[in-house]
């Protein structure tokens, strides 16, 4: 019996163009595109980063929004780990990096 009130209810809202789509579990591409505070579940755009030297080898702890350019903190490095970009650090392209989850 439920089958046919649920066959009935999806034939009613295909006929009178209703939208379909599931609100309370949204696909994670669905919530990717939104807005941070629009979210489900309010969820940051911002990260750390770990950044790999691609000189020195040595990895340092950076922030994804930072707007200072970030060099290696090796004395005797000093090659440039990312460049402020008005939003999103941008890494430069010789240097790995992996984001840091919580």
């Amino acid at each position: 019996m439920i089958n046919f009130f649920m066959f009935l209810l999806v034939s009613l809202q295909a006929a009178s163009g209703w939208m379909i789509k599931d609100l309370m579990n949204p696909s994670p591409a669905d919530e990717k595109t939104q807005n941070k505070k629009t979210r489900l579940v309010q969820t940051p755009n911002s990260s750390f980063l770990d950044i790999e030297c691609s000189n020195c080898g040595t990895i340092t702890t950076v922030f994804s929004h930072a707007n200072t350019i970030v060099v290696c903190p090796k004395d005797d490095c000093g090659w440039v780990l990312t460049r402020p970009t008005g939003g999103k650090a941008s890494v430069q392209v010789t240097h790995r990096y992996r984001v840091k989850r919580s």
